[in-house]
């Protein structure tokens, strides 16, 4: 009896202990939360600023340029093409900096750098709420480290400020859920506003969080939900309003953001389309003078058309290709892997690493979701997210750099689901009494 009394009381001994340490650690990130975000920032940005110099010194592609060219008119006549082509949004950021005399690439790509790695800060922050504060560190270090978001971050393309614009939209969802505020909706309604301002796709997110904020809120009796999806919608409005008005005075014609779509729905429905890839054909180059002589309205309706024929001639096919693009979006290579041609041994080594990491933080955030998604309501506002915009894409067509904003997503689910395997093997181990900041659920914000 004795023996038993005493090995009871050593084993409350060591929870209590277990559980000092697990208060101390807690309370160590607690004090430095600013000093370990500030460390996150630096770190990331040190990181996007030693590749710059190993990369080609001008725009690698067609789009970069186009981009930069858009901006320097902005900056220098305050001239936007009548009927856009391309969404305004990273143009415009392009061209403060131009105003700021930091029109080089070089420059974008610092600037580039530090948006890069503000976003990993706010990932960080979004992967605390829903996990601890260890995870979140954990999550901003993959992310700050990972190859294809630090090579994005030294290109002249929109994904990495899409990628800060959607995980403080995924935040301030977080924050919702605990407490409904007009100030949050118009928040988050300004953010989806520039999303879609920059990557209209991306702006579904919006009534995908509202919905989910919908069911883990308002119907467990949180009030407000209304009024803040009403202000949502004005932020939105206030921010894309008085472009879709501008570009109805300039052309003449309803066009809320860009035109582009056309061309990239028929990019991505044709004969000549690949699963990895759009079409290497341009419109032109197959329909000549047909398309030439007509209108730009005339010519958008035109592939619009002809995509949708190419779909109805043979609709088994189109779903299955669909569903192909669907899958291929998740790929970890990039396109430039199954291109034809030779490269460098430095290309091709730096193109196995991106798709080896790719592959594993996707791998593992997938996992992550399988092992979370019955416990934690927000796993399910991730992986909708990431299920809405890869089905949006492939009605178009996918490339490994639309998806790039989404694997900071994977990365924060691959915490989770390496937590969760670590809170189950302490728990198969009878070590429940360290588990006092593993076990906390992701329905539990901080």
């Amino acid at each position: 009896m004795t023996q038993a009394v005493s090995d009871q009381e050593k084993a409350t001994g060591n929870r209590r202990a277990a559980h000092g340490e697990a208060d101390a650690r807690a309370t160590w990130f607690q004090r430095r939360p600013l000093a370990m975000l500030v460390g996150l920032f630096v770190f990331a940005f040190v990181v996007r600023l030693a590749v710059i110099p190993v990369l080609p010194q001008e725009p690698t592609y067609g789009d970069e340029a186009d981009y930069m060219e858009l901006a320097e008119k902005l900056a220098t006549d305050g001239t936007y093409p009548a009927r856009p082509f391309r969404p305004p949004g990273y143009p415009a950021f392009l061209a403060g900096l131009h105003l700021l005399g930091l029109d080089s690439y070089d420059s974008v790509r610092v600037f580039q750098a530090l948006v890069g790695a503000l976003a990993v800060v706010v990932a960080a922050l979004v992967a605390t709420r829903i996990l601890t504060e260890t995870a979140g560190v954990a999550a901003g270090v993959v992310m700050a480290t990972y190859p294809l978001w630090v090579y994005a971050g030294a290109t002249a393309y929109p994904q990495t400020l899409v990628a800060c614009l959607l995980y403080l939209m995924i935040l301030l969802l977080l924050v919702a859920k605990r407490r409904v505020s007009t100030s949050l909706g118009l928040a988050l309604g300004i953010a989806g506003g520039v999303t879609a301002l920059m990557v209209p796709v991306y702006a579904a997110v919006v009534p995908v969080g509202l919905a989910w904020l919908y069911v883990v809120a308002a119907r467990q009796g949180a009030s407000g939900f209304w009024r803040f999806v009403a202000v949502c919608v004005l932020g939105i409005i206030v921010v894309v309003g008085p472009w879709t008005a501008r570009n109805y005075l300039a052309s003449g014609e309803f066009i809320p953001v860009s035109t582009n779509g056309a061309v990239n729905f028929w990019l991505g429905n044709n004969k000549w389309a690949t699963v990895n890839t759009k079409s290497h054909l341009h419109p032109f180059e197959i329909y000549g003078d047909e398309l030439s002589e007509l209108s730009p309205r005339q010519q958008e309706r035109f592939m619009i058309e002809a995509g949708l024929e190419h779909i109805a001639s043979d609709p088994i096919g189109a779903m299955r290709f669909g569903l192909a693009k669907f899958l291929a979006f998740f790929r970890p290579w990039p396109g430039q892997m199954v291109e034809s041609g030779s490269q460098s041994m430095v290309r091709k080594t730096g193109l196995w690493v991106v798709a080896i990491s790719s592959a594993l933080v996707i791998g593992l955030g997938m996992l992550g979701a399988i092992l979370t998604w019955r416990r934690h309501s927000e796993t399910w506002l991730l992986v909708g997210m990431v299920i809405l915009i890869a089905g949006l894409y492939s009605v178009f067509f996918t490339a490994v750099r639309f998806r790039m904003p989404l694997d900071g997503i994977f990365a924060m689910l691959a915490v989770a689901g390496l937590a969760e395997l670590r809170r189950q093997a302490r728990r198969a181990n009878g070590r429940c009494g360290d588990e006092t900041h593993d076990r906390r659920p992701l329905s539990d914000p901080l």
